[in-house]
C-alpha cells in the first residue's frame, strides 16, 4: 500500500516542460507500485520531443497492476502523453486491457482508448508548483494530477481503477470500476472480466433534497457499488456532502468488511456536471 504526494511546476510548450511533467507522472506510477512492461517503443524521457499539434499523443507507456488478482484478471494500462486542446496544455489518453502485444498495443480491451479532458475550461499552466496525489493498494490505483489548475478546480488528469470486491473488502477478479471526469462530466463504468460494460446512473448519488447527513453529531458517508451484473460493494471509494467535509481531509471509517480504512476527500470540480460526482457530493478515495 503506497501513497505519494508530489509538488512540482508544470509547463507544456517545449521539450523541457514536456519531459519534466511526463517523467514526473511516469516515475510516480513506479513509486506507488505499478510495473512498467518491456513493450518496445515506449517513452524515453531524456529525449522525448514536444509537439504543439493539438489533441495529439506524442509518446506512450504500458503499465500493469502488481496485486493479488493480477494472475486471475490481468490489468494493463496504456498511458499516452501529449498535447491537449491548446498547444500549452498537457493531456493524457488511457486504454485498459488484459494484456499487451509487446509493441504498444493493448489486447483484451476492457476500456477503449479515451482522451482524458477533465474539463473544457483552459488550464492555468503558469509554471507554479502544483500538487499531485497518487495511491495504489491491493486492487486499486488512482491519481489526481496537478490539482486545481483550472477555474473550477479540475486537475490536468484524474482517474481511478478499482477491482470488484467481496463482502469482506477483498479484491476479486469479477471486473473493475473506472471513474474519471471527461469534458465536465463523469465516465463511470463497471466492466466485467469478459469486457461487458455497465453504466450505472452513479454509484454514489445520495439523492436530492439532502442538506445534511448528521446523525448523533457525526456526518455519514455514502457507499459505492459495482455491477457486473452482480451488485457488489466498492472498497476503495466513498462520497460525502461537500458542505460537510474539508477538501483533502482524511477520515478512517468502516466501509466494507471488518477493518476500518483511511480515505481522502479529493477535489475534482466545483459542481455536478462541473466536476463533483453528483450534486454537492464529493469523492473520497482510499488513502493508505
Amino acid at each position: 500500500m503506497t501513497t505519494l504526494t508530489t509538488v512540482a511546476p508544470i509547463t507544456h510548450g517545449n521539450n523541457t516542460g514536456f519531459r519534466a511533467w511526463g517523467s514526473e507522472f511516469s516515475s510516480a506510477l513506479a513509486t506507488v507500485g505499478l510495473v512498467q512492461t518491456s513493450d518496445t517503443g515506449q517513452a524515453n524521457w531524456a529525449s522525448a520531443t514536444y509537439s504543439a499539434t493539438t489533441n495529439t499523443a506524442i509518446v506512450y507507456e504500458i503499465w500493469r497492476f502488481d496485486d493479488t488478482q493480477q494472475a486471475n484478471l490481468p490489468l494493463f494500462l496504456k498511458i499516452e502523453y501529449g498535447t491537449g486542446s491548446t498547444a500549452p496544455t498537457p493531456c493524457l489518453w488511457l486504454t485498459i486491457g488484459t494484456g499487451s502485444n509487446g509493441s504498444g498495443t493493448i489486447t483484451g480491451t476492457l476500456f477503449a482508448r479515451t482522451q482524458i479532458i477533465p474539463n473544457t475550461n483552459a488550464h492555468t499552466i503558469s509554471g507554479a508548483p502544483t500538487v499531485s496525489r497518487w495511491c495504489c493498494v491491493d486492487g486499486m490505483f488512482w491519481v489526481d494530477f496537478k490539482s486545481r489548475t483550472d477555474s473550477v478546480f479540475y486537475p490536468i488528469t484524474h482517474f481511478s481503477i478499482q477491482r470488484t470486491c467481496d463482502n469482506t473488502g477483498t479484491a476479486t477478479a469479477e471486473g473493475i470500476v473506472l471513474i474519471m471526469p471527461v469534458s465536465g462530466n463523469w465516465i463511470i463504468r463497471s466492466i466485467n472480466a469478459a469486457g461487458v460494460s455497465y453504466t450505472p446512473y452513479s454509484p454514489l448519488v445520495p439523492g436530492t433534497g439532502i442538506t445534511t447527513t448528521v446523525v448523533g453529531g457525526a456526518i455519514q458517508l455514502f457507499r459505492g457499488q459495482s455491477i457486473t451484473p452482480a451488485i457488489k460493494p466498492l472498497f476503495g471509494i466513498l462520497a460525502a456532502l461537500a458542505a460537510e467535509i474539508v477538501d483533502y481531509m482524511t477520515v478512517t471509517v468502516l466501509n466494507v468488511g471488518t477493518t476500518p480504512r483511511t480515505y481522502m476527500a479529493v477535489v475534482t470540480g466545483s459542481s455536478a456536471g462541473g466536476g463533483k460526482i453528483s450534486s454537492g457530493c464529493e469523492i473520497l478515495y482510499i488513502w493508505e
